[in-house]
């Protein structure tokens, strides 16, 4: 409740009469930290009661309903593609949805400001916000399109426009968010930043075809931004695209004079086991900003110590550290499974890799190299509930039964109850509705509580 309050406080201030401004805001707020919302109504009343122009007060009132309600709301209920994946343990907490009836009555304040003073564009993204939290789509364009009156013509204000968007995909309303991003692209044709953003959402979300096309029509302007210059390069570095990352990462670094072409270069030569990457990666080194290029120079420092050998422990060491970016492991597992072409472990990750970032169809092929990897523990274990889970996601009914009945009977809750709910799911599509009710109910039975229980036990609700 405090953020949000913080939050909407700060969007109103404004420079006029600051020291009015400072006594009504400041005194509210403490009222509202306190949880005092009599007491701030009637703080507020009795100023408005004075003056009922009062802009300060006005906007408060607006934010003592929409924060009353923001305190005692609560989170939406439901569940995501990434709720339901075995890479997370846990379900993601969900954001609150604000009831329209509070939003009219918030609206009901603030439009009288604008009415006082109709310049006030603060007041603006304010609506443009709570629109959103409320998920009411047409009054958000209508307003976005009277903000962009009030704001500068810039690329700023457009990238700020898509956190609209971004509040739809957050109460699971992704094909409404990406309509409304393109709807920002219709009200700032010229840049070409918000294509890759859009790019991101469809890379997040799994959909790898819509999201290339989306950052090929990103680099056909003649002006594109930095930060969508290197997000579009890793997009296509994390699909193993190699080729168009380095084309990206040229034009990026010729335009902007970067040194991020030469490093992703050095990278590209190393993968290909060719010799000539040591000099590249070494001078890349000695010419840039350490501050500017720490995670690719701590890589370049690690490979440069495998001139004389590139072994098992090498590799592993690089693929397991989490401060490496996957959009540059890519390249290593690209070299490893070439020089360890005999060894399954490298194909294994590298299909690993490729089910987290949701490119299923891809990692398909190489997890199931798994079957005949001399695995042990928990590292048979991990490979195998990702397995399962990529065969689920790929709809291969058959491979799919056989790898999940390896589960369904584990020790481990969490990859006994994995197995069993997609299981159910499975059987749902089907039409096998007895059976999949079955395994729910073993699911939703079990003492040991996991995620998939309350997935199960949620499903099993709703099956008939």
């Amino acid at each position: 409740m405090k953020q949000t309050l913080v939050f909407f406080i700060s969007l109103f201030i404004s420079c006029n009469n600051l020291f009015a401004q400072s006594a009504i805001i400041s005194h509210t707020t403490d009222l509202v930290v306190a949880k005092n919302y009599v007491g701030a109504n009637r703080f507020i009343d009795s100023i408005l009661k004075k003056d009922a122009k009062s802009l300060d007060a006005l906007i408060m009132k607006g934010n003592l309903v929409l924060n009353a309600e923001l305190d005692s709301a609560k989170p939406m209920k439901f569940y995501t593609e990434n709720d339901e994946s075995v890479f997370s343990q846990a379900i993601s907490e969900k954001p609150k949805l604000l009831p329209k009836k509070t939003v009219y009555e918030t609206e009901k304040y603030w439009r009288k400001c604008l009415k006082l003073d109709s310049s006030r564009a603060d007041i603006r993204k304010g609506l443009c916000t709570i629109y959103a939290m409320a998920l009411m789509k047409d009054s958000l364009k209508n307003e976005m399109v009277r903000l962009k009156k009030s704001v500068p013509d810039d690329n700023e204000e457009a990238f700020k426009m898509c956190e609209y968007a971004r509040k739809f995909k957050e109460r699971n309303r992704f094909a409404d968010a990406m309509e409304l991003y393109q709807f920002v692209i219709k009200m700032y044709p010229a840049i070409a930043g918000i294509r890759c953003d859009i790019a991101s959402e469809y890379f997040y979300e799994g959909r790898m075809n819509e999201a290339l096309a989306w950052l090929d029509s990103c680099y056909q302007f003649k002006t594109v931004d930095e930060t969508s210059f290197l997000n579009g390069a890793f997009i296509y570095s994390e699909l193993s695209y190699f080729d168009d990352a380095q084309n990206v990462l040229n034009t990026y670094s010729r335009i902007y004079k970067r040194k991020m072409d030469v490093f992703y270069y050095g990278l590209r030569l190393f993968s290909d086991s060719s010799a000539q990457c040591f000099d590249v990666l070494k001078n890349f080194c000695v010419e840039v900003d350490t501050n500017q290029y720490s995670n690719e120079i701590a890589l370049a420092q690690i490979l440069l110590t495998a001139r004389d050998s590139f072994t098992m422990n090498t590799y592993l060491l690089i693929v397991t550290n989490n401060a490496i970016p996957d959009y540059y492991k890519t390249l290593i597992h690209a070299r490893a499974m070439k020089q360890f072409r005999y060894n399954c472990k490298p194909f294994v990750l590298y299909g690993i890799l490729q089910a987290f970032v949701k490119n299923y169809s891809a990692a398909v092929q190489f997890l199931e190299e798994g079957e005949n990897c001399d695995m042990q523990g928990e590292e048979k274990d991990s490979w195998r509930l990702i397995y399962t889970y990529t065969l689920y996601k790929q709809n291969k009914v058959e491979d799919f039964a056989k790898s999940a009945s390896q589960l369904s009977n584990s020790s481990n809750a969490f990859l006994r109850q994995a197995a069993n709910y997609f299981s159910a799911k499975m059987l749902l599509v089907k039409k096998e509705t007895a059976m999949a009710k079955k395994i729910l109910s073993k699911n939703a039975g079990e003492t040991q509580a996991t995620k998939y229980r309350e997935f199960s036990e949620g499903l099993l609700k709703s099956v008939k």
